[in-house]
């Protein structure tokens, strides 16, 4: 490492610490005398309103009027560093009567106010701000830190990580009302269902692969009809090819407003649950929710 590029670096650790210790700042405020930062905080606060309704000026479409604003703010600015025994040097500006008469110039000439009134407004903060001022724009500012640090996180694990998916295929379904994205979409109005008095499967893929607690099942009714629903099933979790755990269940009688049926699996790196229709209620078999925990 070069002396430059060490001298930089030192230079940049030590404005992050100023910018959270505020150290410098503190030294220099409790040089002013109490008197003095009583006027001149209240010359600032009168400043930096005054530039803020210039600035609501300008963007209305009133631009004489906001440049005369701001050149007031500038003024009380410069004064409260007068006050403070600071130079504070200052430049006459025509500014113009009429937002007709306002031109380019002017424009630019806002623009250069505005940086100017910032300048002068945050390298003087010890000014406005007491040990109690000081204190609470720490905090302000580490929380801000904190919060940005929060945000961060939460932005790269959303952009990282992968999402959790079911993706269903089956054996067969009634028609294309009922596919087996039903059984995954998360909506319990909706049902795959298999042709009349036909067994089959339905089968669950699980990306990314992950440890599975447990299968849950809702049955299916096929509403409005309410004429179908699974009576046997048998439940087979496989992880790379190979079966996991096999489980059998059933449904006791069809209802109209079906209870979910928990099926326990646990087992690590599930990448497919297959769970076949053996027999059923009425007209045929299906189901109307898969979840997988």
């Amino acid at each position: 490492m070069s002396s430059v590029d060490a001298t930089r670096r030192g230079r940049l650790g030590d404005r992050a610490r100023e910018w959270f210790l505020l150290r410098d700042l503190e030294a220099r405020a409790e040089k002013v005398p109490a008197e003095v930062r009583d006027k001149t905080a209240r010359a600032l606060a009168l400043s930096a309103q005054r530039r803020g309704a210039a600035e609501a000026l300008w963007i209305a479409g009133f631009p004489a009027d906001a440049l005369r604003l701001l050149i007031d703010a500038l003024a009380l600015a410069r004064g409260a560093l007068t006050e403070a025994g600071l130079e504070a040097k200052a430049s006459p500006i025509d500014a113009p009567a009429l937002d007709s008469e306002v031109t380019k110039e002017h424009a630019a000439e806002f623009r250069a106010l505005l940086a100017e009134h910032s300048r002068l407004v945050a390298g003087h903060q010890e000014l406005a701000l007491d040990k109690r001022g000081i204190a609470q724009k720490r905090v302000m500012r580490a929380a801000a830190t904190a919060a940005a640090a929060l945000a961060a996180v939460f932005a790269v694990y959303y952009l990282v990580r992968t999402p959790r998916v079911l993706k269903a295929t089956a054996s067969a379904m009634w028609d294309q009302r009922y596919q087996a994205s039903n059984a995954v979409d998360g909506n319990d109005a909706t049902d795959w269902v298999l042709p009349d008095r036909t067994p089959g499967w339905i089968e669950v893929q699980v990306i990314p692969p992950r440890k599975v607690a447990r299968l849950k099942l809702l049955n299916a009714r096929n509403t409005p009809y309410n004429d179908r629903s699974t009576h046997e099933f048998k439940v087979e979790a496989f992880s790379k090819g190979q079966v996991v755990k096999t489980a059998d269940g059933r449904f006791e009688a069809f209802s109209a407003e079906p209870t979910w049926r928990t099926v326990e699996i646990g087992a690590a790196s599930v990448d497919r649950i297959r769970i076949e229709v053996k027999t059923w209620h009425l007209s045929g078999g299906g189901f109307g929710e898969i979840e997988v925990d």
